[in-house]
């Protein structure tokens, strides 16, 4: 389970990284930043989907701070898409 986190954090910060140096880039324009922010929005947008579809109704309702987290990562998405594709 650890080797597990451990790589979420190296796949998620350096992914974090690229987006935030790519943000302004892709605010003046740059076709690159764009396709950097966007592929960034959509990947976080389909986390929760996985997460739902692979842990199922039981494990994913049963624990109230996954939901809240969840909830969170929704949250993210959203804002995300809506600042990568409205222009």
């Amino acid at each position: 389970m650890l080797l597990n986190h451990i790589l979420v954090g190296v796949l998620l910060i350096p992914l974090g990284f690229l987006t935030a140096y790519a943000a302004p880039h892709a605010a003046n324009g740059a076709s690159w930043a764009q396709v950097v922010v966007r592929t960034t929005a959509l990947s976080v947008a389909t986390l929760p989907i996985a997460l739902f579809t692979l842990m199922g109704t039981r494990y994913y309702f049963g624990a109230p701070l996954f939901v809240l987290g969840a909830a969170l990562t929704v949250f993210v998405a959203v804002i995300l898409l809506i600042v990568a594709f409205v222009r």
